[in-house]
């Protein structure tokens, strides 16, 4: 039988309470904001959606766990590929642009994980839409991109060979696999994790 938490989620903030007056809330990126109400002693609840792991804490952090080994791999072997010499890798943009991205989406990855570890379970709407629902995007951009930099670097050889580079080239290949299938891998763990949401409590004066 599953339980859905319902929790409030309270920090201690300065300035007076709110009053019957409409104030303008904030969009954009500081919409989250508006999950948060004041009190009459001046202290801020949160107020919003909260998504709660389904399953045990152990299986939360086995998961993390997991998402931590893949992301460490796919970031190492992007800085790998950035300390070789590989044909193609110090001049040709349709390697370079793609590898930076790859690099760049992985070391994105293991940010949110850290972001999500860190704020337990639940999570705050907000802490949820800024990494499980940005983890798909993030995904997919590094296995596209590592992809579309091994296209490159295979075109590139048979364009202009490997010469003295072959070693160089072998390792770029490999290690922008390992960006591929760790991205891919990691989509799939998360796409396979369930989370509940359920609503805030109720706003308290």
């Amino acid at each position: 039988m599953h339980i859905m938490h319902k929790q409030a989620i309270t920090q201690n903030g300065a300035g007076s309470p709110m009053s019957n007056q409409t104030e303008k809330r904030p969009g954009g990126r500081r919409a989250y904001l508006n999950d948060f109400h004041q009190t009459l002693s001046g202290e801020f609840v949160y107020e919003g959606a909260l998504y709660t792991f389904e399953g045990t804490p152990r299986q939360r952090w086995m998961l993390y766990l997991r998402l931590a080994a893949l992301g460490l791999v796919m970031s190492a072997a992007g800085v790998v590929c950035g300390c070789i010499y590989a044909p193609g890798t110090l001049n040709c943009f349709y390697i370079l642009i793609p590898y930076i991205i790859s690099l760049m989406a992985s070391v994105s990855l293991l940010w949110g994980l850290a972001r999500l570890a860190w704020a337990g379970s639940p999570l705050r709407a907000y802490i949820y839409q800024a990494t499980m629902d940005q983890f798909p995007v993030r995904t997919t951009l590094a296995a596209i991109a590592s992809g579309a930099a091994i296209v490159g670097e295979v075109v590139y050889v048979c364009l202009h060979g490997a010469g003295e580079l072959a070693a160089g080239m072998a390792v770029f290949l490999l290690c922008q696999g390992l960006v591929l299938a760790g991205a891919l891998l990691w989509r799939r763990l998360t796409e396979n994790s369930c989370w509940v949401k359920s609503e805030g409590p109720k706003p308290q004066e």
